[in-house]
């Protein structure tokens, strides 16, 4: 039923995905694309309008809705990597919400030299409040709340570790991939 090729294929160095001349052809063909894309000058027209409308301050923020708050990453002009922020239902109800940041993904990078990215959130599941239990999520239950900890409901520093300021969190997760939030270093620009 099925035929044998017998003539050999002219394009079976393509086969080769990582190969010099399969990588050459591929850099010489997006260089064709991009300049048919990019070479009228419609093309800048559209892309100075799409940036006004990406950079807009009156855009409606989409949230995520977690527990008592609502978050939200915001990407504008002054912060092209985003603004993890977050403020409380009834306030971001109001059309003139005050929000809380989180975390500033831009000052994260200038200050660590690296191309942090963006990747999304994720909520650990929250217990009994510290100040009903007397002792954090994570520690024992004999342990007593160490007054940083209580209101230390979000904390990150790196994609590789949780960083807390709770004497007992520090030990036993340290060096785990445990984060409350997630982004990733990546070569390149941020937009």
């Amino acid at each position: 039923m099925t035929d044998t090729i017998t003539a050999e294929d002219a394009h079976l160095w393509l086969e080769e995905v990582d190969g010099a001349d399969a990588m050459a052809w591929v850099r010489d063909r997006n260089a064709e694309t991009v300049a048919a894309l990019t070479g009228e000058a419609r093309f800048a027209e559209l892309r100075d309008e799409i940036r006004i409308v990406l950079d807009a301050d009156d855009r409606i923020p989409m949230i995520a809705w977690h527990g008592e708050r609502v978050y939200n990453l915001w990407k504008d002009a002054a912060h092209p990597r985003g603004l993890w922020r977050r403020t409380t239902l009834a306030d971001y109800r109001t059309g003139e919400p005050t929000w809380d940041t989180v975390l500033d993904l831009d000052a994260l990078a200038a200050t660590e030299d690296e191309n942090w990215v963006w990747q999304g959130a994720t909520y650990l599941r929250r217990g009994p409040s510290p100040a009903t239990t007397g002792r954090c999520c994570r520690c024992p239950a004999a342990a007593p709340t160490p007054p940083s900890c209580a209101s230390s409901t979000w904390t990150a520093r790196s994609s590789s570790r949780t960083a807390s300021s709770c004497p007992r969190r520090r030990a036993t997760s340290a060096g785990s991939r445990s984060t409350r939030s997630s982004w990733a270093r990546t070569p390149g620009r941020a937009r």
